[in-house]
């Protein structure tokens, strides 16, 4: 069996130099990780992801004749998404449609997503709504309820929506998703006196990977 202590990790490749003396070290994020002696040893932060949390509000587009749609987290937004409803009439055009709802990243890779399956030709108006429920594959009535993953979105991911089986273009789609912005991270405070700090951090809010450092030399 290893002894080896899992509090110490690899090297990184990039990190930041501050030297030596008495700091304190404001973080934010999961995977940080910091030397105190020039880097012979190196360790990671304890994970510590909270978030000041805005108001919830709704996301409304009710365009007709469309069979795609992009939901797009604006520039300066952070999301936390709490359900996604989906409300589809079709046209008389016959054909079995099948629609997914796809998490994308800035690049337009999708990491997440969950589809209908194919409805029966014969049915013209439903809904699906996604959210903290169990996953189901077939109607109750004209509603089908899909789980939607814990995912905070942030800025230029986006929402995307699509009929795969591109059966008329003219079919009907409203989606409403629900949703509570993050205004800003909370940071935990680390003070340290050593001989030579040296911290490894990406800067960057993507995700899975929230990372923040904000380093005070106090003496």
């Amino acid at each position: 069996m290893s002894t080896k202590n899992p509090f110490f990790v690899s090297p990184p490749s990039d990190f930041q130099q501050f030297g030596s003396g008495k700091f304190q070290i404001d973080y934010a994020g999961t995977g940080i990780k910091f030397s105190i002696n020039g880097g012979n040893t190196w360790q990671v932060l304890p994970d510590y992801i909270s978030w000041v949390k805005g108001s919830t509000t709704f996301s409304r587009d009710t365009t007709p004749n469309e069979t795609a749609r992009t939901i797009s987290i604006p520039s300066d937004e952070i999301w936390e998404v709490l359900s996604i409803y989906l409300r589809i009439s079709t046209t008389a055009n016959v054909g079995n449609r099948n629609w997914a709802i796809m998490i994308r990243n800035e690049n337009d890779d999708y990491f997440y997503q969950s589809r209908t399956g194919n409805i029966p030709a014969s049915t013209t108006d439903m809904s699906f709504s996604m959210g903290s429920v169990s996953n189901e594959t077939s109607f109750t009535d004209t509603i089908q309820y899909k789980p939607l993953p814990l995912n905070f979105l942030p800025p230029s991911y986006s929402i995307y929506i699509t009929e795969l089986n591109s059966v008329d273009s003219n079919d009907d789609i409203q989606t409403v998703i629900y949703y509570r912005n993050l205004e800003s991270l909370n940071y935990k405070t680390l003070s340290v006196e050593c001989s030579d700090l040296l911290i490894s951090w990406t800067d960057s809010i993507t995700q899975g990977t929230e990372q923040k450092v904000h380093v005070l030399k106090l003496d």
